[in-house]
């Protein structure tokens, strides 16, 4: 997901660009450790420029814990995980890497990144990311700062692939809106429209408007619309 730091960043001119890790649980090896079993999974993101240049890149450990062989065996357990890099605007490869450190097992993806240039003042939203669950947490000031799913008070537990079906009709999503015409001393109402636009040549849907009220500045949407009618496609 691409978004737009807050203003107070030290660095105005650039976005940050978040990577999003989705992975079965029942694939990592476990080890005891304690009375508890443990897997130790390394994440990886680099990123180049166009020239195929070094511009950034960031990786760690996090541990997967579960308390016996019958938790573990969970095949629809998912783990999710994010990296954050800060880049300015430009076009991007980046790579990203899942290594089990246990057995050693690897897999790696490649795909292309456009970081816009937020530093305008056109009214603007970030990338689009689209969730399996979203939940309200801005009541909770240490999940804010400890988890790193959480946006603004809301932790998205992201769908990296993007799909539904009969058992996830709703269609969830977050995203932020920069530059709004924000005064304290109006009307600050403003309306949201959302479409699902297919690739192929079949009409795009479009949901009901939304009246919503402008907090500031910057606001953030995290909603979701029922897709359990339209075709698949």
């Amino acid at each position: 997901m691409i978004r737009r730091p807050p203003r107070s960043t030290l660095f105005p001119y650039t976005t940050l660009f978040r990577s999003y890790f989705e992975m079965k649980r029942i694939d990592f090896t476990f080890r005891r450790v304690g009375d508890r079993l443990q897997a130790n999974v390394h994440t990886w993101v680099d990123v180049s420029d166009s020239l195929g240049r070094p511009v950034d890149s960031i990786g760690g450990v996090f541990a997967c814990v579960v308390r016996d062989s019958v938790e573990r065996s969970d095949s629809n357990f998912t783990v999710f995980f994010a990296r954050v890099l800060v880049l300015p605007p430009g076009h991007y490869q980046a790579r990203t890497v899942v290594t089990d450190l246990t057995n050693k097992a690897s897999a790696e993806t490649h795909f292309p990144v456009v970081v816009p240039d937020f530093s305008g003042e056109q009214l603007t939203l970030s990338g689009i990311e689209l969730g399996y669950d979203i939940i309200d947490l801005s009541a909770d000031s240490n999940a804010v700062k400890t988890d790193v799913l959480v946006k603004n008070g809301q932790k998205v537990y992201p769908d990296c692939r993007g799909i539904t079906g009969v058992d996830r009709p709703r269609l969830l999503f977050y995203t932020e809106v920069y530059n709004l015409d924000f005064n304290a001393a109006r009307d600050n109402s403003y309306q949201m429209q959302i479409s699902i636009v297919p690739t192929d040549s079949t009409p795009a849907r479009s949901f009901s408007v939304q009246k919503l009220t402008k907090p500031g500045q910057t606001a953030v949407l995290a909603s979701g619309v029922n897709v359990n009618r339209m075709a698949p496609g």
